[in-house]
């Protein structure tokens, strides 16, 4: 397998899902907002299959990061 899932990938994502709502769209998430756990540190990817813990610290905003496990296989 080549490749590998970025911390750009999860936020572009992440900015698909919330072009859904119209009040929620209007939250800006970048790179810089995630952060893989399991990695070595200021890893912005990994090149592994399986499950990740993942933090969303978004700017500008209140209140605490939100933490998510994101899944990564194949593809096909």
């Amino acid at each position: 397998m080549f490749g590998s899932v970025s911390a750009e990938d999860v936020a572009a994502e992440i900015r698909t899902l919330l072009r859904a709502d119209d009040e929620a769209s209007r939250i800006r998430v970048d790179a810089r907002d995630v952060r893989f756990f399991g990695v070595d540190e200021g890893a912005d990817r990994v090149k592994t299959l399986g499950r990740w813990a993942i933090e969303i610290a978004v700017r500008d905003a209140s209140g605490d990061p939100v933490r998510r496990v994101v899944e990564v296989v194949a593809q096909e």
